[in-house]
């Protein structure tokens, strides 16, 4: 199975968490990229709790527009 590439310009909205993923990780597979994005989102104690606070779990699958900011404000425009 071929693998599809994000390679829209990044746009500041909700995202399902594995085209998040995908943006930050473009060249990885998608279980890959969300390995990658979930050890970067609980790297910073700090960071992890801001996002917990805004709702994001474990197991969230979609992240809010306020999160995504939230998320970039951390990591930087991908």
């Amino acid at each position: 199975m071929k693998e599809e590439f994000i390679d829209h310009p990044f746009v500041d909205k909700g995202y399902k968490k594995a085209d998040r993923a995908r943006i930050y990780n473009p060249h990885k597979k998608q279980r890959k990229a969300m390995e990658t994005l979930n050890k970067w989102l609980r790297h910073d104690p700090r960071f992890w709790t801001r996002l917990q606070a805004s709702g994001v779990v474990i197991g969230t699958q979609y992240y809010r527009k306020s999160q995504v900011e939230i998320i970039v404000d951390h990591l930087g425009e991908p």
